[in-house]
């Protein structure tokens, strides 16, 4: 299995891009914005992020882009 995790100190991802996020302990769905990681809500009807909940560079060690789903 490939390994696509980037460690925060290695690159940051770009503004706008919707990630992976790898906490201490768990894996958020995340949007990366002004320089922070925020939670991302997918509602079924639009895409937005929660710009009250933002992460610490402490919480968050690992980070990658969304894979592309499984060909059936």
């Amino acid at each position: 299995m490939e390994d696509n995790w980037i460690h925060i100190d290695k690159e940051l991802p770009k503004e706008g891009q919707i990630i992976l996020a790898l906490c201490t302990i768990e894996v958020k769905y995340c949007i990366f914005e002004r320089g922070k990681f925020y939670r991302h809500i997918d509602s079924g009807l639009s895409e937005y992020p929660d710009r009250n909940i933002a992460f610490s560079y402490n919480s968050i060690t690992h980070w990658q882009p969304i894979p592309q789903p499984p060909i059936l």
